[in-house]
C-alpha cells in the first residue's frame, strides 16, 4: 500500500487510481474488522519522497513518485481508516528528508531503525493501554 500504489509508470499517472486506492483500503479494513472483530487496526501513512534524488539516482533516473500524490493518498487513507475506527500512524510527518536514501524513495539504515523504534513504541503504548482497560 502507499508507495507502490503511487508509482508513476509513465511519470504522469499513478499505478493505482485514487478511487481504486480508496476501494482497496476500504475492502482491507472491512475484511480485517469482519475476520478479527476484536483487533485494533493500525495504518502507517506513506513516507515522503525526494523527487530530485529520484531523477538523479542510478536506480531510477527519472521521477517515479511525487509528494503531491503521497499527500493525496495519505488523506484518502486517513478518511478510510477513520471510518473504520483504525489508528493512523503518521510516518509522513515523522520522516525527514535526511532519512531518505539517495534513491529518493527508501529509508536509510539508521532511519529504518528509528522508524521501527517509533512504531514499536506506539504499538507498545496501545497494547499497554488496552491491557489496563481489560
Amino acid at each position: 500500500m502507499g508507495l507502490h500504489d503511487i508509482y508513476l509508470p509513465d511519470e504522469k499517472t499513478c499505478a493505482v487510481s485514487p478511487e481504486e486506492y480508496r476501494e482497496n483500503l476500504d475492502f482491507i479494513a472491512g475484511f480485517l474488522h469482519k475476520k478479527f472483530p476484536q483487533a485494533k487496526i493500525f495504518f502507517a501513512l506513506t513516507t515522503p519522497v525526494n523527487e530530485e534524488s529520484q531523477k538523479s539516482s542510478p536506480t531510477y533516473g527519472r521521477l517515479v513518485r511525487r509528494n503531491t500524490d503521497v499527500q493525496k493518498y495519505n488523506e484518502i487513507a486517513r478518511e478510510v481508516m477513520k471510518a473504520h475506527g483504525a489508528t493512523v500512524v503518521d510516518l509522513h510527518s515523522f520522516v525527514t528528508r535526511d532519512m531518505i536514501q539517495a534513491d529518493g524513495i527508501h529509508l536509510n539504515k539508521e532511519a529504518q531503525q528509528t522508524v521501527g523504534t517509533h512504531v514499536a513504541e506506539i504499538l507498545k503504548g496501545a497494547l499497554s493501554s488496552k491491557s489496563a482497560t481489560e
